[in-house]
């Protein structure tokens, strides 16, 4: 099992050994005097690892000791975050705030050592040397007032370090933001901005068990914080702990109505796009949740119908909207650019942006380009986003988000345009009576058959998107199995869909297959490793025949597929991006389509390749077409060796296609409401995927 990381060379081990030796030849060129060697030796670990207690601790100390003492703060600053228990970080840190002319910070920082333990000679040495500083001050205020200023003092302090925890974050200096925010919890553990920066960084770098401790803290702390409690929730639920997160989530929206939450608190889509994870949910009960947050978002019941200064023209030029956190580099992404570069050209369309994020990035500047007008929206409360909307009297909104991070469906709650639309960011329902129509396609959303799960009236396009595959992706290879002699299953899915239904269910076809493997990306650190290998045991999978592998680079990613044969879906949340990365690389997906928008997400790409044989109607059924795939190696090798082609030739590689098909949709949405007619349901499938859908069913 070459593909087991447990008996791999372990090279994070081997550089902190070596980094480690090389900190301990630099220390003795230290005490010898060599101050600029040493010094430069320290800088050359902290380029390694800038996070390297004892570099960090030593480098910041021969900086106090050349009189350098607010130079060396920062750096015995990481070194004390890093390592809290060693008694010489306090000491060194305490020093130099003391000889940089911080007496006050170290006062704070001293009571702080004494809480964690820290005593002895030396401690009591310091203190009194601190206590001739700040006499003066002691002596000369009666005891109230000294009270009142230490507040206020504490109170300065923590908000100065809160502005710098901030200010590392806005400038991407992750490393200096973790370590401020580990002392900030350190010296201010009551004050919740530095357990809610600390957990979402360690969160991101994978250190899942101590981000958790870090989220509950802040959640605690910071209640009314939407974005503190959504972290939460959504760390539960990546964990596969849905119990948990839906808890979290529905204690925080007791008694909170929309004008209780800042204009980007999501906590009620968070639930939401949780319970569409949840396999015993059924269609109908995810449906009325849906229902739930609209009546929510919009009130008991609607006001008067808003007053539009919109001219009603049916042939005019048309202003369209598109709101959306995700103009950056991130999935969607891979799904709209392709449609709006061909949409940028149609002479009958004024595109506006509506951005809901801070983040601009490379794809950011691209796609702005695109754009007539560009609208950045993530400070705007929601009445001002509404304000702006009507005032570029845009005709048709499409919200690209639906209930993913930062949405801005409270805002489309108040309709914001004459026609609200919401489109691909979502598989599902907004639940909102003040959007009129979602966008789909007839492989994703078979006419009649889910419109009863929907508010919205659901418009078919060509294709419901065009994915974008990466451009520096590897070459397909040869099916693995034919020389490998057995099954190689394969998941690339975000660790939250692994719950123990999507395990028992993956596990039948594994028993039937003895000599198979199943590799598992986007695997967490830790615990949860072992957890998720309990459950594989659990069912008689050995341990031995699961390969887990961390989140990874896109090109380490794409070139994980040439060892899969087959990839197995999740349930009922089925993949999105991952199983259009792995069509491309010419590996099929199994999967269960199930009643719900979500669990249709990758049967929808299967249909429109013609792909039927790996769309399985029942949980028996999917163990059957596996078994049937994995007994027939010569008939997966091709379907492996033609997928590219099949993908060139359908509907979702043709983004001019589903352009012309959106403008055709868009101006059958405004010729309605101009004659004062109702949304409805309505297909414009063009000629090129009538032709296409008989060609790969044929």
């Amino acid at each position: 099992m070459a593909l087991n990381p447990d008996v791999k060379f372990d090279p994070a081990a081997a550089q902190t050994a070596a980094l480690n030796e090389a900190c301990a030849a630099a220390t003795i060129r230290h005490v010898a005097g060599e101050l600029d060697l040493a010094a430069q030796a320290y800088r050359e670990i902290l380029v390694a690892d800038p996070q390297h207690a004892a570099a960090n601790h030593c480098l910041g100390m021969l900086l106090v000791q050349s009189k350098r003492p607010s130079e060396g703060l920062p750096h015995l600053l990481t070194a004390l975050s890093a390592e809290p228990q060693v008694a010489d970080y306090w000491l060194g840190y305490l020093e130099a705030l003391l000889l940089a002319g911080q007496a006050e910070e170290a006062k704070c920082t001293l009571a702080l050592a004494r809480q964690h333990g820290l005593a002895g000679r030396s401690v009591d040495e310091f203190a009194a040397r601190l206590s001739v500083k700040l006499s003066a001050v002691a002596v000369a205020a009666p005891a109230a007032a000294v009270v009142r200023a230490e507040r206020r003092r504490a109170t300065g302090v923590a908000q100065r370090m809160e502005q710098q925890v901030l200010a590392f974050v806005d400038e991407a200096n992750l490393a200096a933001a973790k370590a401020s925010a580990r002392t900030l919890t350190l010296q201010f553990p009551d004050r919740g901005l530095g357990w809610k920066i600390l957990g979402a960084l360690l969160a991101a770098e994978g250190d899942i068990d101590e981000a958790l401790a870090a989220m509950h803290e802040a959640a605690r702390l910071l209640p009314k914080d939407g974005e503190a409690v959504c972290n939460l929730g959504g760390t539960l639920a990546r964990l596969g702990r849905y119990e948990e997160a839906e808890a979290v989530l529905r204690l925080a929206l007791t008694d909170c109505r929309p004008a209780d939450l800042d204009h980007n608190d999501i906590r009620y889509s968070s639930l939401l796009f949780l319970l569409s994870h949840k396999p015993e949910l059924g269609a109908a009960d995810l449906f009325a949740e849906h229902l739930a947050f609209g009546s929510w978002a919009e009130g008991r019941s609607l006001p008067a119908p808003p007053i539009f200064s919109n001219t009603r023209e049916p042939e005019r030029r048309l202003k369209i909207g598109f709101v959306s956190g995700d103009f950056r580099t991130h999935a969607i992404a891979h799904f709209f650019e392709p449609v709006l570069e061909s949409l940028q050209n149609h002479g009958g369309l004024e595109l506006h942006a509506f951005y809901n994020h801070t983040v601009e990035d490379s794809v950011t500047r691209r796609m702005q380009s695109s754009f007539a007008h560009w609208h950045p929206v993530s400070s705007l409360s929601d009445l001002e986003l509404l304000k702006v909307v009507k005032n570029n009297r845009v005709d048709i909104l499409i919200d690209l988000s639906g209930h993913t991070s930062f949405n801005r469906l409270r805002a489309l709650a108040r309709k914001a345009a004459p026609i609200q639309v919401s489109w691909m960011g979502y598989p599902g329902t907004t639940g909102l009576r003040t959007t009129d129509y979602y966008l789909a396609d007839r492989y994703f959303l078979p006419p009649g058959r889910f419109d009863d799960q929907f508010t919205e009236k659901i418009a078919y396009l060509p294709a419901s998107s065009s994915f974008r595959p990466h451009a520096d992706s590897p070459p397909v290879n040869e099916l693995p199995a034919l020389e490998r002699g057995f099954m190689t299953f394969g998941s690339f899915n975000r660790f939250g869909k692994l719950n123990p239904f999507t395990i028992r269910l993956w596990c039948r076809l594994l028993r039937e297959l003895p000599n198979s493997i199943i590799v598992i990306a986007d695997m967490p650190r830790g615990e949860r490793r072992q957890a998720l290998a309990a459950l594989f045991n659990a069912e008689g999978v050995a341990s031995e025949r699961l390969a887990f592998l961390p989140r990874s680079d896109m090109a380490t990613y794409l070139g994980l597929h040439h060892q899969i044969d087959l990839c197995l879906d999740t349930f009922p949340y089925t993949g999105g991006t991952t199983t259009n990365h792995a069509l491309w690389m010419g590996v099929p997906t199994l999967t269960l389509a199930g009643q719900t928008p979500a669990s249709r997400q990758t049967a929808a790409n299967l249909v429109c390749l013609g792909l039927d044989g790996f769309i399985a109607s029942s949980p028996d059924d999917l163990v059957e077409k596996g078994l049937r795939w994995a007994t027939d190696l010569t008939a997966l090798a091709r379907v492996r060796s033609g997928l590219r082609a099949r993908w060139l030739a359908s509907p979702a590689h043709q983004p001019e296609s589903i352009a012309a098909g959106l403008v055709v949709v868009l101006r059958q949405m405004w010729r309605r409401w101009c004659a004062n007619l109702p949304a409805e349901s309505f297909d414009t499938t063009t000629a090129r995927s009538e032709y296409c859908l008989q060609h790969w069913h044929a």
